[in-house]
């Protein structure tokens, strides 16, 4: 009793997949033109009767070969391991199709074809043949279920180009593999769904997402492409919201945005290629980057947009645009280049690592803020002509490299924790009477790494407005140097060296025994009004 309801509900339930109770069966192979039959078997499922002519509107279930010979039209499809095969240039247009079995398609654009508002579900389709959608405006198909192809899914009944509208609708739930979406241009799209995976087996080379209204709602679920050697062009913005593979194959991005909103990519053998688009990471889960991700580790664009931050996984440039919208971007021990502009709000970049570098490669002057970095960042470098503009006291942990243009200090403080600040045709503008330079390790260094020295070709017109220490090496100079406002010696001393210290400041303070060495060098004091120097802040002549 048990077993007979099962097969009852089994038989319910298929006919109900199947768009409508099944009329005609290929028990033989069976050869069709238009609604005839003009060789072979069908059947009708009734009374297995031989048929010579059947009814559109109802159900073909494909045993073994069903052959189309001219344009014909069916309701639906129900494969159980048969196979169609259309003549050359000829299409069967169909409504539902499900089930496993082969097509076999002859030359031109012949194929089986799903018509407005069709369905393909639960369909393993192989073999040599093609599925698409029927030309016209405005079409739509939906895929649902599980959906393996052998072949593209033709979106126009040209394999490319045309002016037709249509759209492919991922049902929720569907877990869909294919080789690729192929059709180019305006109005061709994917309409996504939230919990939809969508699988890139072969060599295609567009996939056109339709973005959705809210601009929240993620395209699809997971997304995997195993392309071989493929390059798979986006054509639309497209949004991961759960895993991105790349198993292999390239993923395009031709100047559209790929958002990924779920976990850490994973990747084998595939990498994506920027080539002018942008990478927006709008997860609330940390994401680790892959060390392989980009096929030159170089973004475009990148947009850290999500709480859950972003770490990367290599030496990586962002050459048009970095956006830190929300969340921190960490490098890790790699180093970040910023080649363009740097936008940030309440997001920062993490570059505490022992080994982390920045490196601003930038044309344009960038702000820094207090809040741009997360952490004391280890290493600065700026090496483009725009220059970098403080708006915020910055403190670097290990080192800076000036290597061109100027960094602005502005009324700000810039403090050096860590070893050195060295110059090469860079300068810092520390002229702005609130600019305090302040070091709280060794001293400031112009040349090798074991260098602990003050040059004032280091700063613009050789001049600190405001220097300070609190570093028990001290400070010493190499050259010429110019106070205009003030001089605070927290901890440890400022050796002049044999060169001459201009100051013009307000009373110097000091603490710990600092002081300024003047054993060999001299001190000048130029002052309008009269200050109060500490009774033992020198050590040697005072110059005049």
């Amino acid at each position: 009793m048990k077993a007979s309801l099962f097969l009852l509900f089994s038989i319910l339930l298929f006919c109900t997949f199947a768009q409508g109770q099944i009329r005609y069966r290929t028990n033989g192979n069976a050869t069709i033109s238009g609604t005839s039959v003009t060789s072979g078997t069908l059947t009708k499922v009734s009374d297995n009767t031989t048929v010579t002519s059947f009814t559109v509107n109802d159900t073909i279930e494909i045993i073994h070969t069903l052959t189309i010979s001219s344009a014909t039209t069916v309701r639906a499809l129900v494969y159980n391991g048969g196979t169609t095969s259309t003549a050359n240039s000829v299409n069967i247009t169909v409504s539902y199709v499900t089930g496993t079995g082969s097509l076999t398609s002859g030359t031109g654009a012949s194929r089986v074809l799903l018509a407005n508002g069709g369905t393909l579900e639960n369909a393993t389709l192989t073999g040599s043949g093609a599925i698409g959608m029927v030309s016209g405006n405005n079409n739509n198909v939906n895929f649902k279920g599980t959906i393996n192809l052998s072949m593209a899914f033709a979106q126009n009944v040209g394999l490319a180009g045309g002016t037709d509208l249509h759209t492919v609708t991922l049902l929720a739930g569907a877990n869909i593999s294919l080789p690729g979406f192929i059709g180019t241009g305006t109005g061709k799209t994917i309409i996504g769904n939230s919990t939809a995976n969508l699988t890139i087996t072969g060599n295609t080379n567009r996939l056109i997402f339709n973005q959705n209204t809210d601009g929240v709602t993620n395209v699809v679920n997971n997304f995997t492409l195993n392309s071989g050697s493929g390059n798979m062009l986006l054509d639309a913005n497209m949004r991961v919201g759960g895993l991105l593979t790349l198993t292999s194959g390239t993923l395009n991005l031709n100047g559209f945005a790929l958002t990924i909103s779920g976990s850490s990519p994973v990747i084998s053998s595939g990498f994506i290629n920027p080539n002018g688009g942008s990478m927006v990471f709008a997860n609330t889960s940390p994401i680790v980057l892959p060390s392989g991700l980009l096929s030159v580790y170089s973004f475009h664009n990148c947009t850290v947009n999500g709480s859950g931050g972003v770490t990367l996984g290599n030496h990586t440039t962002v050459s048009n645009a970095l956006t830190l919208t929300s969340g921190v971007l960490t490098t890790g021990a790699f180093t970040l280049t910023i080649a363009g502009t740097l936008t940030y709000s309440s997001g920062a970049i993490n570059a505490s690592n022992a080994a982390a570098s920045v490196v601003f490669n930038n044309t344009s002057s960038i702000n820094i803020a207090n809040n741009c970095f997360s952490g004391t960042p280890n290493k600065i470098t700026m090496n483009g002509a725009g220059g970098l503009n403080l708006v915020g006291n910055l403190t670097i942990a290990d080192s800076l490299l000036l290597t061109i243009d100027t960094l602005t200090v502005n009324g700000f403080t810039l403090s050096v924790v860590g070893r050195k600040i060295k110059t090469d045709n860079g300068v810092i503008d520390a002229t702005n009477a609130g600019a305090t330079i302040l070091f709280t390790d060794i001293a400031i260094a112009n040349g090798g790494l074991g260098e602990a020295t003050i040059v004032n070709t280091t700063f613009v017109n050789g001049t600190i407005a405001n220097l300070a220490t609190n570093n028990t090496g001290g400070v010493v100079m190499g050259s010429n140097l110019i106070i205009s406002n003030g001089l605070a010696l927290n901890t440890g001393s400022l050796t002049v060296g044999s060169y001459i210290l201009t100051y013009s400041g307000g009373t110097p303070t000091l603490s710990n025994s600092a002081k300024v060495n003047t054993v060999v060098g001299k001190v000048v004091l130029l002052h309008t009004s009269n200050i109060s120097l500490p009774s033992d802040f020198f050590t040697g002549e005072l110059g005049s």
